[in-house]
């Protein structure tokens, strides 16, 4: 028979409290350091960094612009919500596709709400040459990273089950990361400070978000009872 579920079988880590302040805490600290790299101007010394390369190779040109075309805003709703109505339509689990759906869009919001709080200037096109120009104050923390950063979070919480599995999901999911990262750079659209800001700007997200989670959602929607006719085709007469 169809039925929608919620899943008792999905657990997720942080359920402490504490683990908010803690969020908080790093959240703060991150944003402090985005005010502080802003401050150094457009001639920081990471600008190192995006020259290190010299002229770029055209086949990791490619990969960088698929890479930032195919995790583009628009893109990775599509992924996000695809997966959602994946797991929501087919497999019929409400708290897990809650569960994937709040984990990639808490982390990525966050590094979105950094972008318009630091208003930190692109790296220079004159000097870096960067593929794409790119002309907002948005640079800190890097919107693609943090996307695939909290990404990669709600495939190894939610989608992947603890045992042999899991520790190779995590592996691929840091070369992925790694990837997405060193892309930004390569294509001048980003500085290192940015890229690592948003991992610690999502995983504050995440210190905050997954406690909340544990202690007041999980259990709401273990109380309820979905009818089993709410997503089943009505007959047509």
């Amino acid at each position: 028979m169809n039925t929608i579920t919620t899943s008792t079988m999905l657990v997720l880590p942080l359920r402490r409290l504490s683990m908010v302040s803690a969020g908080i805490t790093l959240m703060l600290i991150t944003l402090i350091t985005g005010v502080g790299v802003r401050s150094l101007g457009p001639l920081t010394p990471e600008i190192g960094a995006l020259t290190f390369f010299g002229p770029r190779v055209p086949a990791l040109e490619t990969i960088a612009l698929a890479i930032h075309y195919g995790f583009e805003p628009l893109s990775a709703c599509i992924l996000t919500a695809g997966v959602c109505l994946v797991l929501l339509l087919v497999y019929r689990d409400v708290l897990r596709a809650l569960a994937f759906g709040s984990i990639t869009a808490v982390g990525w919001v966050a590094a979105e709400v950094g972008k318009y709080t630091i208003f930190r200037p692109r790296p220079p096109h004159g000097i870096v040459h960067s593929v794409i120009i790119e002309t907002a104050n948005d640079s800190f923390p890097s919107g693609h990273t943090s996307f695939v950063f909290s990404l990669v979070c709600a495939v190894v919480l939610v989608l992947t089950r603890p045992g042999a599995k899991r520790p190779l999901m995590i592996a691929a999911g840091t070369v992925l990361v790694a990837t997405v990262a060193f892309s930004r750079i390569y294509l001048g659209l980003h500085y290192p400070s940015d890229v690592i800001g948003s991992i610690l700007i999502s995983t504050a997200a995440l210190f905050i978000w997954l406690p909340i989670w544990n202690r007041y959602i999980h259990p709401t929607f273990l109380r309820i009872t979905f009818p089993p006719s709410l997503f089943t085709p009505t007959p047509r007469g």
